[in-house]
């Protein structure tokens, strides 16, 4: 069941979801979306088997302009939700931007707005890379972290740019470009980005 009402926003954020029923942090969300009326949030339940779908359901009560459910019964990835996300908003919604960020907030939503500025002075895309601060303790698990490492040696390799971290879950569009670029499927689940 999809649960649209979203009005015209200069920008729309895709938030793939799949079973983060623990892990949402609602507060964040709804400081965010008091604070910047100009956003508009898509979540992409992504056959959830928690309680992802009533949280999100309770979320979309108190913010029906602002954010819209699209939910699916099978789980189809990260990747697959995230594009069918982007595809949805561009049919239903008109925003002159598009992201998609992570559902843990590993990336700030307001973070995810700053960058966005980029794309105003003309830029087609922009992308967030995370740096180890010091102090900050990240969790990984062994294999996905060398596997992570070694992709972004070989992307930055390839464009040419020396970018710590290829996969950080945010990433800004213009709309005409995101039609290009989410118009087939992905031949990854999660590898995509």
């Amino acid at each position: 069941m999809n649960y649209p009402e979203i009005v015209k926003n200069s920008i729309c954020i895709v938030i793939p979801c799949y079973n983060e029923e623990e892990g949402l942090e609602v507060h964040k969300f709804i400081g965010f979306l008091k604070s910047n009326p100009e956003v508009s949030l898509c979540f992409v339940n992504d056959g959830s088997t928690d309680g992802s779908q009533e949280i999100l359901k309770s979320l979309w009560d108190d913010f029906r302009k602002q954010i819209t459910i699209v939910s699916y019964a099978d789980n189809m990835g990260k990747a697959e939700a995230i594009r069918r996300g982007i595809q949805y908003c561009n049919q239903n919604y008109d925003h002159k931007y598009i992201a998609y960020l992570d559902a843990d907030l590993s990336t700030s939503l307001q973070e995810c707005i700053s960058l966005s500025y980029n794309l105003r002075k003309g830029y087609d895309f922009a992308f967030g890379s995370r740096i180890m601060k010091l102090g900050s303790n990240i969790i990984r698990n062994r294999y996905r972290f060398l596997v992570g490492r070694v992709i972004a040696s070989i992307i930055s390799h390839i464009l040419r740019l020396h970018i710590y971290d290829t996969q950080c879950g945010c990433k800004i569009f213009t709309k005409k470009l995101s039609k290009i670029a989410f118009d087939e499927p992905f031949t990854s689940r999660w590898l995509f980005d």
